[in-house]
Protein backbone atom coordinates (compact mmCIF):
# COMPACT_ATOMS: atom_id res chain seq x y z
CA UNK A 1 0.00 0.00 0.00
CA UNK A 2 2.83 2.70 1.06
CA UNK A 3 4.86 1.93 -2.26
CA UNK A 4 1.20 2.28 -4.52
CA UNK A 5 0.77 5.67 -2.68
CA UNK A 6 4.37 6.97 -3.04
CA UNK A 7 4.99 6.41 -6.46
CA UNK A 8 2.28 8.57 -7.82
CA UNK A 9 3.90 11.56 -5.64
CA UNK A 10 7.44 10.63 -6.71
CA UNK A 11 6.40 10.78 -9.99
CA UNK A 12 4.29 14.00 -9.84
CA UNK A 13 7.03 15.62 -7.95
CA UNK A 14 10.23 14.89 -10.75
CA UNK A 15 7.64 16.29 -12.77
CA UNK A 16 7.26 19.51 -11.05
CA UNK A 17 10.60 20.01 -10.32
CA UNK A 18 12.04 20.73 -14.14
CA UNK A 19 8.88 22.66 -14.79
CA UNK A 20 9.03 24.85 -12.16
CA UNK A 21 12.82 25.59 -13.26
CA UNK A 22 11.73 26.82 -16.69
CA UNK A 23 10.68 29.97 -15.42
CA UNK A 24 13.80 31.58 -17.15
CA UNK A 25 12.71 30.64 -20.77
CA UNK A 26 10.21 33.15 -21.39
CA UNK A 27 12.04 36.25 -20.15
CA UNK A 28 15.04 34.71 -22.15
CA UNK A 29 13.39 34.20 -24.92
CA UNK A 30 12.26 37.54 -24.87
CA UNK A 31 15.54 38.74 -24.59
CA UNK A 32 16.38 37.06 -27.93
CA UNK A 33 13.54 38.85 -29.76
CA UNK A 34 14.90 42.08 -28.31
CA UNK A 35 18.16 41.64 -29.81
CA UNK A 36 17.49 41.02 -32.55
CA UNK A 37 15.44 44.25 -32.87
CA UNK A 38 18.71 45.69 -31.43
CA UNK A 39 16.44 47.14 -28.29
CA UNK A 40 19.01 46.42 -25.79
CA UNK A 41 18.26 48.23 -22.58
CA UNK A 42 14.61 46.03 -22.98
CA UNK A 43 16.96 43.26 -24.07
CA UNK A 44 19.28 43.25 -21.25
CA UNK A 45 16.00 43.92 -18.80
CA UNK A 46 15.09 40.63 -19.93
CA UNK A 47 18.19 38.22 -19.61
CA UNK A 48 18.71 39.85 -15.89
CA UNK A 49 15.09 38.82 -15.40
CA UNK A 50 16.14 35.19 -16.21
CA UNK A 51 19.41 35.09 -14.47
CA UNK A 52 17.03 35.67 -11.21
CA UNK A 53 14.95 32.38 -12.23
CA UNK A 54 18.35 30.51 -13.12
CA UNK A 55 21.23 32.16 -12.07
CA UNK A 56 24.62 30.37 -13.69
CA UNK A 57 24.91 29.93 -17.23
CA UNK A 58 25.65 26.73 -18.67
CA UNK A 59 27.85 26.06 -22.02
CA UNK A 60 25.62 22.37 -22.16
CA UNK A 61 22.55 21.66 -23.68
CA UNK A 62 19.03 22.45 -21.51
CA UNK A 63 16.67 19.69 -20.58
CA UNK A 64 12.81 20.41 -21.08
CA UNK A 65 10.00 18.85 -18.53
CA UNK A 66 9.09 15.30 -20.85
CA UNK A 67 9.57 12.11 -21.47
CA UNK A 68 13.11 10.28 -20.12
CA UNK A 69 12.96 7.85 -22.77
CA UNK A 70 12.37 11.02 -25.31
CA UNK A 71 14.18 13.59 -23.80
CA UNK A 72 13.05 17.11 -25.37
CA UNK A 73 16.26 19.98 -25.73
CA UNK A 74 15.63 23.41 -25.40
CA UNK A 75 16.41 25.40 -28.52
CA UNK A 76 18.12 22.40 -30.44
CA UNK A 77 21.16 22.10 -27.67
CA UNK A 78 21.75 25.77 -27.52
CA UNK A 79 23.97 26.73 -24.76
CA UNK A 80 22.14 29.10 -21.64
CA UNK A 81 23.93 32.59 -21.57
CA UNK A 82 21.87 34.91 -19.29
CA UNK A 83 24.72 36.60 -17.17
CA UNK A 84 26.30 36.96 -20.54
CA UNK A 85 23.70 38.33 -22.95
CA UNK A 86 22.71 40.67 -20.26
CA UNK A 87 26.41 41.80 -20.25
CA UNK A 88 26.71 42.21 -23.80
CA UNK A 89 23.25 44.11 -24.33
CA UNK A 90 24.73 46.41 -21.58
CA UNK A 91 27.43 47.01 -23.96
CA UNK A 92 25.41 47.40 -26.98
CA UNK A 93 23.18 49.93 -24.72
CA UNK A 94 26.22 51.85 -24.10
CA UNK A 95 27.41 52.73 -27.44
CA UNK A 96 23.85 54.47 -27.83
CA UNK A 97 24.19 56.81 -25.00
CA UNK A 98 25.45 60.48 -25.41
CA UNK A 99 25.93 61.53 -21.79
CA UNK A 100 29.77 60.00 -21.17
CA UNK A 101 28.45 59.97 -17.05
CA UNK A 102 25.99 57.44 -17.87
CA UNK A 103 27.75 56.04 -20.72
CA UNK A 104 30.75 55.15 -18.30
CA UNK A 105 28.67 53.71 -15.68
CA UNK A 106 26.96 51.15 -17.46
CA UNK A 107 29.89 50.22 -19.25
CA UNK A 108 31.48 50.34 -15.53
CA UNK A 109 28.43 48.02 -14.39
CA UNK A 110 29.14 45.72 -17.39
CA UNK A 111 32.77 45.25 -17.09
CA UNK A 112 32.35 43.89 -13.84
CA UNK A 113 29.66 41.36 -14.77
CA UNK A 114 31.98 40.02 -17.44
CA UNK A 115 34.96 39.94 -15.05
CA UNK A 116 32.81 37.45 -12.74
CA UNK A 117 31.93 35.58 -15.77
CA UNK A 118 35.97 35.21 -16.58
CA UNK A 119 37.02 34.51 -13.09
CA UNK A 120 34.24 31.89 -12.86
CA UNK A 121 36.00 29.67 -15.85
CA UNK A 122 33.38 30.79 -18.42
CA UNK A 123 36.39 32.75 -20.20
CA UNK A 124 35.57 32.17 -23.57
CA UNK A 125 36.61 34.65 -26.33
CA UNK A 126 33.57 36.42 -26.44
CA UNK A 127 33.32 37.04 -22.89
CA UNK A 128 37.31 38.85 -22.89
CA UNK A 129 36.50 40.63 -26.67
CA UNK A 130 33.55 41.87 -24.92
CA UNK A 131 35.66 43.18 -21.97
CA UNK A 132 38.61 44.71 -23.70
CA UNK A 133 36.11 46.61 -25.76
CA UNK A 134 34.29 48.10 -22.35
CA UNK A 135 37.46 48.68 -21.32
CA UNK A 136 39.13 50.52 -24.17
CA UNK A 137 35.81 52.45 -24.11
CA UNK A 138 36.45 53.33 -20.18
CA UNK A 139 40.42 54.06 -21.16
CA UNK A 140 40.64 52.46 -17.58
CA UNK A 141 44.22 51.64 -17.16
CA UNK A 142 42.86 49.11 -13.66
CA UNK A 143 40.88 47.09 -16.09
CA UNK A 144 43.35 46.82 -19.16
CA UNK A 145 45.47 45.46 -16.67
CA UNK A 146 42.84 43.04 -15.34
CA UNK A 147 42.24 42.10 -19.13
CA UNK A 148 45.63 41.13 -19.77
CA UNK A 149 45.80 38.72 -16.40
CA UNK A 150 42.67 37.61 -17.45
CA UNK A 151 43.51 36.84 -20.94
CA UNK A 152 46.84 34.91 -19.55
CA UNK A 153 44.85 32.76 -17.28
CA UNK A 154 44.61 29.48 -18.93
CA UNK A 155 41.26 28.14 -18.49
CA UNK A 156 38.07 27.71 -20.83
CA UNK A 157 38.46 29.84 -23.98
CA UNK A 158 36.24 27.44 -26.09
CA UNK A 159 33.58 27.71 -23.05
CA UNK A 160 30.76 27.99 -25.14
CA UNK A 161 28.01 30.84 -24.82
CA UNK A 162 24.71 31.55 -26.99
CA UNK A 163 25.67 33.81 -29.91
CA UNK A 164 21.97 34.60 -31.54
CA UNK A 165 21.61 37.67 -29.81
CA UNK A 166 25.02 39.14 -31.12
CA UNK A 167 25.45 41.45 -34.02
CA UNK A 168 27.25 39.48 -36.94
CA UNK A 169 30.36 42.22 -37.08
CA UNK A 170 30.83 41.22 -33.35
CA UNK A 171 30.25 37.34 -33.86
CA UNK A 172 33.02 37.38 -36.54
CA UNK A 173 35.68 39.50 -34.44
CA UNK A 174 35.36 37.37 -31.11
CA UNK A 175 36.11 34.26 -33.70
CA UNK A 176 38.95 35.14 -34.73
CA UNK A 177 39.66 36.90 -31.07
CA UNK A 178 38.67 32.94 -29.95
CA UNK A 179 42.64 31.54 -32.02
CA UNK A 180 44.28 34.56 -30.77
CA UNK A 181 43.44 33.90 -26.94
CA UNK A 182 44.14 29.85 -27.04
CA UNK A 183 47.57 31.08 -29.18
CA UNK A 184 48.45 33.59 -26.22
CA UNK A 185 48.00 31.19 -23.34
CA UNK A 186 49.41 28.57 -25.28
CA UNK A 187 52.63 30.52 -25.53
CA UNK A 188 55.37 29.80 -23.68
CA UNK A 189 56.30 32.96 -21.81
CA UNK A 190 59.00 35.82 -23.46
CA UNK A 191 62.47 36.05 -21.66
CA UNK A 192 62.40 39.07 -19.17
CA UNK A 193 65.32 40.76 -21.14
CA UNK A 194 63.12 40.74 -24.25
CA UNK A 195 60.10 42.10 -22.77
CA UNK A 196 61.12 44.73 -20.03
CA UNK A 197 59.21 42.63 -17.74
CA UNK A 198 55.98 43.31 -19.49
CA UNK A 199 53.29 40.75 -20.47
CA UNK A 200 53.11 41.47 -24.21
CA UNK A 201 54.75 43.00 -27.27
CA UNK A 202 54.13 46.80 -28.68
CA UNK A 203 53.58 47.45 -31.67
CA UNK A 204 56.57 48.26 -33.99
CA UNK A 205 57.46 52.00 -34.30
CA UNK A 206 55.52 53.82 -37.15
CA UNK A 207 57.83 56.35 -39.25
CA UNK A 208 58.59 59.10 -37.95
CA UNK A 209 55.53 61.39 -39.02
CA UNK A 210 56.36 64.92 -37.89
CA UNK A 211 54.20 64.29 -34.84
CA UNK A 212 50.07 63.94 -34.62
CA UNK A 213 47.32 65.72 -32.78
CA UNK A 214 44.44 64.26 -31.31
CA UNK A 215 41.98 62.86 -33.36
CA UNK A 216 39.00 64.57 -34.77
CA UNK A 217 35.51 63.06 -35.23
CA UNK A 218 33.75 63.14 -38.41
CA UNK A 219 30.36 61.92 -39.49
CA UNK A 220 29.10 60.95 -35.65
CA UNK A 221 25.90 61.55 -34.36
CA UNK A 222 25.28 62.91 -30.44
CA UNK A 223 23.89 59.08 -30.01
CA UNK A 224 26.99 57.28 -31.07
CA UNK A 225 30.01 59.75 -30.23
CA UNK A 226 33.20 58.90 -28.35
CA UNK A 227 33.27 60.69 -24.83
CA UNK A 228 33.19 64.46 -24.81
CA UNK A 229 36.49 66.05 -25.77
CA UNK A 230 37.69 69.03 -24.26
CA UNK A 231 39.20 71.04 -27.35
CA UNK A 232 36.08 72.42 -28.96
CA UNK A 233 35.05 72.39 -32.08
CA UNK A 234 36.48 71.41 -35.32
CA UNK A 235 36.52 73.65 -39.00
CA UNK A 236 34.94 70.20 -40.15
CA UNK A 237 31.67 70.26 -37.77
CA UNK A 238 32.73 67.33 -36.07
CA UNK A 239 34.33 67.11 -32.29
CA UNK A 240 37.83 66.82 -31.39
CA UNK A 241 38.04 64.14 -29.35
CA UNK A 242 40.43 64.52 -26.22
CA UNK A 243 43.74 62.48 -26.72
CA UNK A 244 43.89 59.20 -24.67
CA UNK A 245 45.55 60.35 -21.49
CA UNK A 246 47.03 56.57 -21.32
CA UNK A 247 48.67 56.38 -24.09
CA UNK A 248 52.29 56.66 -23.76
CA UNK A 249 55.06 58.85 -25.97
CA UNK A 250 56.49 56.70 -28.77
CA UNK A 251 53.55 55.04 -29.97
CA UNK A 252 53.66 52.40 -27.66
CA UNK A 253 50.62 50.91 -25.64
CA UNK A 254 49.09 51.46 -22.57
CA UNK A 255 50.37 49.06 -19.29
CA UNK A 256 48.94 46.18 -19.68
CA UNK A 257 47.16 46.35 -22.87
CA UNK A 258 48.32 42.66 -24.73
CA UNK A 259 48.58 43.26 -28.32
CA UNK A 260 46.71 40.70 -30.59
CA UNK A 261 49.45 39.43 -32.63
CA UNK A 262 51.21 37.99 -29.37
CA UNK A 263 51.59 34.24 -29.52
CA UNK A 264 50.60 33.49 -33.26
CA UNK A 265 52.77 31.00 -35.14
CA UNK A 266 55.03 32.80 -37.61
CA UNK A 267 53.71 32.51 -41.27
CA UNK A 268 55.37 30.04 -43.55
CA UNK A 269 57.90 31.34 -46.27
CA UNK A 270 56.06 33.17 -48.95
CA UNK A 271 56.54 31.70 -52.58
CA UNK A 272 58.00 34.62 -54.52
CA UNK A 273 56.27 35.64 -57.97
CA UNK A 274 57.52 35.42 -61.37
CA UNK A 275 60.01 38.17 -61.79
CA UNK A 276 59.70 40.38 -65.07
CA UNK A 277 62.49 40.44 -67.56
CA UNK A 278 64.01 44.12 -65.85
CA UNK A 279 62.44 44.42 -62.68
CA UNK A 280 64.50 44.16 -59.83
CA UNK A 281 63.51 40.69 -57.43
CA UNK A 282 60.27 41.18 -55.58
CA UNK A 283 61.20 42.26 -51.47
CA UNK A 284 58.43 39.73 -49.80
CA UNK A 285 58.91 40.01 -45.75
CA UNK A 286 57.65 36.93 -44.09
CA UNK A 287 55.53 38.46 -41.33
CA UNK A 288 55.70 36.80 -37.87
CA UNK A 289 53.81 37.93 -34.57
CA UNK A 290 57.58 39.22 -33.65
CA UNK A 291 57.42 42.25 -35.99
CA UNK A 292 54.74 44.15 -33.82
CA UNK A 293 57.44 44.42 -31.21
CA UNK A 294 60.61 46.68 -31.56
CA UNK A 295 63.12 43.93 -32.31
CA UNK A 296 62.28 43.63 -36.29
CA UNK A 297 64.83 41.09 -37.67
CA UNK A 298 64.19 41.44 -41.11
CA UNK A 299 66.05 43.99 -43.36
CA UNK A 300 64.00 46.62 -44.51
CA UNK A 301 65.45 47.79 -47.66
CA UNK A 302 64.61 51.34 -49.59
CA UNK A 303 62.67 52.29 -52.79
CA UNK A 304 60.05 50.92 -54.54
CA UNK A 305 58.79 47.58 -54.00
CA UNK A 306 58.65 45.22 -57.15
CA UNK A 307 55.33 45.57 -58.75
CA UNK A 308 53.04 43.09 -60.15
CA UNK A 309 51.13 43.34 -62.88
CA UNK A 310 48.05 41.35 -62.25
CA UNK A 311 47.79 43.24 -59.10
CA UNK A 312 44.61 46.48 -59.98
CA UNK A 313 43.41 48.59 -57.01
CA UNK A 314 40.27 50.94 -57.43
CA UNK A 315 40.29 54.01 -54.43
CA UNK A 316 36.96 56.13 -54.36
CA UNK A 317 37.12 58.84 -52.17
CA UNK A 318 34.06 61.44 -51.33
CA UNK A 319 34.96 64.15 -49.45
CA UNK A 320 31.60 66.24 -50.96
CA UNK A 321 28.59 65.25 -49.31
CA UNK A 322 24.98 67.17 -49.61
CA UNK A 323 23.62 64.66 -46.77
CA UNK A 324 23.51 67.12 -44.00
CA UNK A 325 25.50 66.83 -41.06
CA UNK A 326 27.72 63.72 -42.47
CA UNK A 327 31.16 64.70 -44.35
CA UNK A 328 34.60 62.96 -44.25
CA UNK A 329 36.48 66.02 -45.37
CA UNK A 330 39.76 63.60 -45.57
CA UNK A 331 37.90 61.17 -47.80
CA UNK A 332 39.57 62.21 -51.20
CA UNK A 333 42.85 63.04 -50.06
CA UNK A 334 42.98 59.47 -48.16
CA UNK A 335 43.28 58.26 -51.82
CA UNK A 336 46.00 60.46 -52.95
CA UNK A 337 47.77 58.92 -49.65
CA UNK A 338 46.64 55.29 -50.06
CA UNK A 339 47.87 55.15 -53.81
CA UNK A 340 51.34 56.62 -53.28
CA UNK A 341 51.23 53.64 -50.53
CA UNK A 342 50.19 50.75 -52.67
CA UNK A 343 52.65 51.67 -55.62
CA UNK A 344 55.56 52.18 -53.11
CA UNK A 345 55.25 49.76 -50.54
CA UNK A 346 52.73 46.74 -51.78
CA UNK A 347 53.73 46.09 -55.66
CA UNK A 348 50.80 47.83 -57.02
CA UNK A 349 51.72 49.43 -60.61
CA UNK A 350 50.83 53.08 -61.04
CA UNK A 351 48.68 52.42 -64.33
CA UNK A 352 46.34 49.71 -62.34
CA UNK A 353 45.70 52.21 -59.62
CA UNK A 354 42.25 54.04 -60.67
CA UNK A 355 41.81 57.05 -58.43
CA UNK A 356 37.79 58.05 -57.87
CA UNK A 357 37.56 61.24 -55.98
CA UNK A 358 33.97 62.93 -55.52
CA UNK A 359 32.10 61.37 -57.77
CA UNK A 360 28.52 60.98 -58.48
CA UNK A 361 26.73 57.55 -57.90
CA UNK A 362 26.62 57.17 -61.89
CA UNK A 363 30.26 58.15 -61.52
CA UNK A 364 31.00 55.01 -59.32
CA UNK A 365 29.46 52.43 -61.52
CA UNK A 366 31.42 53.73 -64.78
CA UNK A 367 34.34 53.23 -62.82
CA UNK A 368 33.93 49.75 -61.92
CA UNK A 369 32.60 49.30 -65.75
CA UNK A 370 36.01 50.30 -66.73
CA UNK A 371 38.20 48.27 -64.17
CA UNK A 372 36.28 45.52 -64.73
CA UNK A 373 36.80 45.17 -68.88
CA UNK A 374 40.62 45.27 -67.37
CA UNK A 375 41.17 42.78 -65.26
CA UNK A 376 41.84 39.10 -66.07
CA UNK A 377 41.09 35.94 -64.43
CA UNK A 378 44.14 35.76 -61.53
CA UNK A 379 43.53 39.54 -61.03
CA UNK A 380 43.82 40.83 -57.70
CA UNK A 381 41.98 44.08 -56.75
CA UNK A 382 42.45 46.37 -53.63
CA UNK A 383 38.94 48.07 -53.41
CA UNK A 384 38.56 51.36 -50.90
CA UNK A 385 35.97 53.21 -50.36
CA UNK A 386 35.74 56.72 -47.79
CA UNK A 387 32.69 58.68 -47.51
CA UNK A 388 29.34 58.22 -46.76
CA UNK A 389 27.20 54.93 -46.31
CA UNK A 390 24.32 53.75 -44.67
CA UNK A 391 21.95 50.24 -44.47
CA UNK A 392 18.73 50.55 -45.91
CA UNK A 393 16.28 47.12 -45.20
CA UNK A 394 18.98 45.20 -44.65
CA UNK A 395 21.41 46.24 -47.68
CA UNK A 396 24.56 48.82 -47.15
CA UNK A 397 24.48 51.40 -49.48
CA UNK A 398 27.40 53.73 -50.69
CA UNK A 399 26.41 58.05 -51.52
CA UNK A 400 27.37 59.88 -54.47
CA UNK A 401 28.47 63.58 -54.18
CA UNK A 402 24.61 63.55 -55.61
CA UNK A 403 23.26 61.77 -52.84
CA UNK A 404 20.78 64.29 -49.86
CA UNK A 405 19.42 61.95 -47.99
CA UNK A 406 20.49 58.67 -46.40
CA UNK A 407 17.26 57.20 -47.43
CA UNK A 408 17.35 58.02 -51.25
CA UNK A 409 18.69 54.51 -52.46
CA UNK A 410 17.98 55.51 -55.67
CA UNK A 411 21.06 58.17 -55.54
CA UNK A 412 23.02 55.81 -53.61
CA UNK A 413 25.33 52.78 -55.10
CA UNK A 414 24.41 49.35 -53.58
CA UNK A 415 27.39 48.15 -52.44
CA UNK A 416 27.58 44.77 -53.87
CA UNK A 417 27.16 46.64 -57.25
CA UNK A 418 30.80 47.60 -56.16
CA UNK A 419 32.02 44.01 -55.66
CA UNK A 420 30.04 41.75 -57.88
CA UNK A 421 31.32 42.71 -61.79
CA UNK A 422 34.74 42.39 -60.12
CA UNK A 423 34.05 39.09 -58.97
CA UNK A 424 32.20 38.35 -61.74
CA UNK A 425 35.45 39.03 -63.74
CA UNK A 426 37.63 36.41 -61.88
CA UNK A 427 39.21 38.68 -59.89
CA UNK A 428 40.00 38.19 -55.79
CA UNK A 429 38.22 41.76 -54.19
CA UNK A 430 39.71 42.83 -51.02
CA UNK A 431 38.00 45.87 -49.91
CA UNK A 432 38.44 48.25 -46.97
CA UNK A 433 35.44 50.71 -46.38
CA UNK A 434 36.35 53.94 -44.22
CA UNK A 435 32.71 54.81 -43.54
CA UNK A 436 31.14 55.91 -39.96
CA UNK A 437 28.79 53.07 -38.94
CA UNK A 438 26.41 55.31 -36.86
CA UNK A 439 22.85 53.74 -36.47
CA UNK A 440 19.97 54.58 -37.86
CA UNK A 441 17.05 52.44 -37.11
CA UNK A 442 18.98 49.90 -35.44
CA UNK A 443 21.38 48.95 -38.11
CA UNK A 444 24.76 50.62 -39.73
CA UNK A 445 26.32 50.15 -42.51
CA UNK A 446 28.38 46.97 -42.95
CA UNK A 447 25.48 45.07 -41.29
CA UNK A 448 24.98 43.27 -44.73
CA UNK A 449 26.99 40.08 -44.74
CA UNK A 450 28.84 39.25 -48.43
CA UNK A 451 27.05 36.54 -50.20
CA UNK A 452 29.98 35.48 -52.69
CA UNK A 453 33.51 35.35 -52.95
CA UNK A 454 36.80 35.17 -53.31
CA UNK A 455 36.37 38.71 -51.10
CA UNK A 456 37.56 39.79 -48.54
CA UNK A 457 35.38 42.95 -46.35
CA UNK A 458 37.12 44.92 -43.55
CA UNK A 459 35.47 48.06 -42.13
CA UNK A 460 37.22 50.76 -40.72
CA UNK A 461 35.01 51.21 -37.48
CA UNK A 462 33.06 49.01 -35.55
CA UNK A 463 29.17 48.81 -35.44
CA UNK A 464 27.73 52.43 -33.52
CA UNK A 465 31.14 54.12 -33.94
CA UNK A 466 32.35 56.96 -36.03
CA UNK A 467 35.15 57.49 -38.33
CA UNK A 468 38.59 59.80 -36.92
CA UNK A 469 40.27 61.66 -38.77
CA UNK A 470 43.95 63.00 -37.25
CA UNK A 471 46.55 64.96 -38.11
CA UNK A 472 49.71 64.20 -39.86
CA UNK A 473 53.06 66.14 -40.64
CA UNK A 474 50.49 69.33 -40.81
CA UNK A 475 47.23 67.72 -42.96
CA UNK A 476 44.43 66.06 -41.85
CA UNK A 477 43.89 62.28 -42.94
CA UNK A 478 41.11 59.35 -42.09
CA UNK A 479 42.91 56.95 -39.08
CA UNK A 480 42.40 53.78 -41.20
CA UNK A 481 43.57 55.28 -44.50
CA UNK A 482 46.72 56.21 -43.06
CA UNK A 483 47.26 53.08 -40.41
CA UNK A 484 46.87 51.13 -43.65
CA UNK A 485 49.79 53.09 -45.36
CA UNK A 486 51.65 52.94 -42.03
CA UNK A 487 51.76 49.41 -41.66
CA UNK A 488 52.23 48.70 -45.46
CA UNK A 489 55.61 50.84 -45.00
CA UNK A 490 57.02 49.36 -42.01
CA UNK A 491 56.13 45.24 -43.61
CA UNK A 492 56.92 46.53 -47.56
CA UNK A 493 55.99 43.31 -49.20
CA UNK A 494 53.75 42.53 -52.65
CA UNK A 495 52.05 39.98 -50.98
CA UNK A 496 50.69 40.89 -47.62
CA UNK A 497 48.35 38.03 -46.00
CA UNK A 498 45.02 39.74 -45.26
CA UNK A 499 44.53 38.83 -41.98
CA UNK A 500 48.19 39.67 -40.17
CA UNK A 501 47.79 42.93 -42.20
CA UNK A 502 44.88 43.60 -40.91
CA UNK A 503 45.53 42.73 -37.09
CA UNK A 504 48.01 45.17 -37.55
CA UNK A 505 46.34 48.07 -38.54
CA UNK A 506 44.14 47.03 -35.16
CA UNK A 507 47.10 47.55 -33.35
CA UNK A 508 48.15 51.04 -35.51
CA UNK A 509 44.74 52.46 -34.66
CA UNK A 510 44.84 51.58 -31.14
CA UNK A 511 48.22 52.63 -29.94
CA UNK A 512 50.22 53.67 -32.47
CA UNK A 513 51.81 57.47 -33.26
CA UNK A 514 48.31 58.94 -33.54
CA UNK A 515 46.24 55.86 -32.95
CA UNK A 516 42.68 56.99 -31.25
CA UNK A 517 42.99 53.98 -28.77
CA UNK A 518 39.12 53.34 -28.16
CA UNK A 519 38.00 55.95 -30.32
CA UNK A 520 38.28 54.07 -33.23
CA UNK A 521 38.61 50.11 -33.39
CA UNK A 522 38.67 48.41 -37.00
CA UNK A 523 36.94 44.76 -37.77
CA UNK A 524 38.89 42.40 -38.66
CA UNK A 525 38.31 41.11 -42.10
CA UNK A 526 35.40 38.81 -43.12
CA UNK A 527 36.59 36.01 -45.76
CA UNK A 528 33.91 34.27 -48.70
CA UNK A 529 36.47 31.40 -49.98
CA UNK A 530 40.00 32.78 -48.86
CA UNK A 531 42.01 31.51 -46.36
CA UNK A 532 43.42 33.51 -43.41
CA UNK A 533 46.68 34.25 -45.12
CA UNK A 534 45.55 35.18 -48.37
CA UNK A 535 47.78 37.73 -49.91
CA UNK A 536 46.76 40.83 -51.27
Amino acid sequence: MTLRILTPILALAALAGPAAAQEWIAPYERGLSQAAAANWPIARQEFLRAVQERRDDSAEPSRLPGSIQEPRIWRGGSPYSANFAAAYSGYRWSLEISDAARRDALLEQVAGELKRIIEAGQNGAEAVFIYEQAALLLRSEARLAELDTLKRTPARPNWKVDTEFMTPDDRQMAAVYRNELMALQAAPPEPPAQTGGTTSAPPAEPAQTGGSTPPTQTGGSPATTPPPATGGQTGNGGQTASPPAERQTGGRPRPGVADPGVGRPSAPPTQAPAVAPGQAPPTIVTIKASDLGPNMTVPVPTGEVASVETKFALLIGNSVSRVPGITLPTAATDVDLLADALQTHAGYPADNIIKVQNSTAAGLRQAVAGLRDRLGPNATVFLFFSGVGANLGGRDFLAGTDTASLFESGSMVPRNDLVQPLLSAGATVFSFFQVSRNLVEGRSFGAEAPSSGPLSQMMGTIEGRPVLTVFDEGREVGLFAVSMTRVMARLRSNQLPITEFAWQVFAEMRGGQGGAGAGQVPSLPVRILLEPDAKF
